[in-house]
């Protein structure tokens, strides 16, 4: 039996159209405001700003097409360069800034739970979807270093929940935090991250996971 594998499960794109946007925002809201309570819920039931217009934004789907995580570059307008003292950043020509970066736990353990409780084709189903799920975030990040690249940008920043930054961490990611945490809807930090550097420290400690973020996915 040969190993599953992730586009067998989950398909990667940028969101273009109106509508994959709108997904984007949706997935936001059921993250940001229905399940963390960041923000206060609006009658849209969507989770944007003003910065969207000017974003490239990531989407990550179940086969069935179900939205299930997503994330946003700003390439002109950075947010970050407001809190994090600029001696500590990289020239804003040589960075997009990472936000907006969300998964849905929620949906992600209720999709395997239905599947469990059918026959055992989808129960096979369920249990693959979980051993891949660890891939997601990686995937997500592979679509924003494939922007990078292409628009000449070596580095990522933003300002991100200190445990997701701990994680990528542990996944080999050559990040620095940058500056003091600062108590707001959790622990956060300002970060960087090396695209170039990640790679080689992924290579040396975790090929599998080199060759996964150095595949640029096939799109949807």
């Amino acid at each position: 039996m040969t190993s599953p594998n992730f586009a067998d499960f989950f398909s990667e794109k940028f969101a273009v159209t109106p509508r994959d946007i709108r997904k984007c925002n949706k997935l936001r809201y059921n993250v940001y405001v229905k399940q963390q309570q960041f923000e206060p819920p609006n009658k849209e039931k969507v989770e944007r700003d003003a910065l969207d217009a000017q974003a490239f934004h990531t989407l990550i789907t179940l086969s069935n097409g179900s939205s299930l995580a997503t994330a946003r570059l700003l390439k002109d307008d950075m947010p970050v360069y407001d809190y994090i003292d600029h001696q500590l950043l990289p020239h804003p020509d040589e960075c997009l800034e990472l936000s907006r970066f969300c998964c849905d736990q929620q949906k992600l353990r209720k999709v395997i739970r239905t599947l469990s409780r059918k026959g055992e084709k989808y129960r096979n189903q369920a249990r693959q979807i979980k051993k891949l799920a660890y891939l997601i975030s990686p995937a997500i990040m592979r679509q924003c270093f494939a922007k990078a690249k292409e628009l000449n940008r070596p580095y990522l920043v933003g300002i991100t929940e200190s445990r997701f930054i701990a994680r990528l961490e542990n996944e080999h990611f050559d990040i620095k935090r940058l500056g003091d945490p600062v108590k707001y809807h959790g622990i956060r930090q300002g970060f960087i991250i090396d695209i170039e550097g990640t790679l080689q420290k992924m290579n040396e400690n975790d090929a599998h996971l080199k060759d996964f973020m150095a595949n640029t996915a096939k799109q949807s």
